[in-house]
């Protein structure tokens, strides 16, 4: 009793800290919440609402259609704050909210593979100073991960009792998410995969026509703006992103003098593992809030953060056994590392790790479970 009133404790904290850093964000920075990106979702948005057009002006100002970014994003500023009128505050505000309810929905998942690592893997989502700072931007990085949490309950319940409506649910929800980020355009895929995966491991045949329907549910909604890319640009093509990705690498290219002499095999497994380090060690920052001492203190607590939930991660990969809940979830962190590592390459960071944050916070809790088993402060 005494521990669940201290999580909870820490839970309220959490919160706490969360309304509080809003308050100060919107008092001291409001132009934070407008980055690079938010210029381009909030007049695509306002275009779609208001004119059925999902497109930006030219500099001659005639509507061009939009076909570098995904609508799923941009649809929800335009909704909100075009058609209903809320202010770019009162969205960052949903947003925060939305943050609290991926902290809840992260509990709910982790009572369902085990419910000793609910409140800690709570409070890993709800401390996790990347997520609190992009909650606080109008970017993508709260509603896909809504998104992606929403998925990972539906596809853990469905694991427990394989059923089409639910399969059917978590298709529709891996395709909306492809529309929010299109780094998840490659995700239905690789869940076909692991469904065959699981079809073999627990010897269920009909998991296979499982994952054929999967497969199709996913990309019949994802080719539908293919179609539209392709009647209004002549390109068939779900966000011309994806075919960025080779020069955003080089962009991003590493050529000091000690990498510049390597050859492509070794350049590429020193870039790869450089940049696997920075996505799942940065620790955030709040640069776009700083006020005195707010970005030293925040960079202090981000590296004990991350230290912290990185320890328990590293434990509980090692402790994964044959649970095919944790081997999911394990699944899903190796993809988006994949898509984040091999999309952006040196341009790779911690905001890269916002997507797998649910996944991180479980298995890291079923880590330190473990470590606290062994050291005999928990009953096994």
């Amino acid at each position: 009793m005494r521990t669940k009133i201290f999580f909870i404790a820490l839970i309220c904290c959490a919160i706490f800290l969360k309304v509080l850093l809003f308050w100060y964000a919107e008092k001291y920075c409001p132009q934070a919440k407008f980055q690079i990106d938010s210029a381009i979702y909030m007049e695509s948005g306002e275009s779609l609402v208001a004119h059925g057009q999902f497109a930006h002006h030219r500099a001659d100002g005639v509507l061009e259609p939009e076909i570098f970014r995904t609508p799923g994003y941009p649809l929800f500023l335009g909704i909100l704050h075009t058609l209903f009128g809320i202010s770019f505050t009162g969205i960052i505000a949903l947003q925060m909210v939305l943050s609290l309810v991926v902290g809840f929905l992260t509990y709910a998942i982790a009572n369902i593979i085990n419910p000793r690592l609910r409140f800690l893997s709570a409070l890993i989502v709800l401390f996790d100073l990347p997520l609190t700072v992009f909650s606080l931007m109008l970017l993508t990085e709260t509603l896909f991960l809504f998104f992606i949490s929403a998925f990972l309950l539906v596809f853990l319940i469905y694991l427990r009792r394989p059923a089409i409506p639910l399969l059917c649910v978590a298709a529709l929800l891996t395709a909306a998410a492809a529309y929010i980020r299109p780094i998840h355009y490659f995700f239905g895929a690789a869940m076909f995969i692991f469904i065959l995966y699981l079809s073999i491991r627990l010897r269920r045949k009909r998991l296979i026509g499982h994952a054929f329907i999967f497969l199709l549910i996913v990309y019949f909604f994802i080719g539908v703006w293919h179609m539209r890319n392709y009647n209004v640009a002549g390109i068939n093509t779900f966000s011309t992103m994806t075919q960025c990705a080779a020069s955003y690498r080089e962009q991003y290219r590493d050529d000091t003098a000690i990498t510049a002499s390597l050859p492509p095999a070794l350049y590429y497994l020193n870039a790869v593992s450089r940049c696997v380090v920075s996505v799942m060690t940065e620790p955030g920052t709040l640069k776009e809030f700083d006020r005195g001492g707010l970005k030293f203190a925040a960079k202090v607590f981000g590296y004990l953060w991350v230290a912290f939930w990185l320890i328990g991660f590293l434990a509980g990969i090692m402790r994964l056994g044959n649970d095919h809940n944790l081997h999911f979830l394990f699944y899903v962190v190796f993809f988006f590392i994949c898509a984040s590592v091999g999309g952006a390459l040196f341009g790779a960071g911690y905001r890269l790790r916002v997507p797998m944050l649910v996944c991180l916070a479980i298995i890291s809790a079923h880590g330190w479970r473990h470590l606290a088993v062994r050291s005999r402060l928990v009953k096994p």
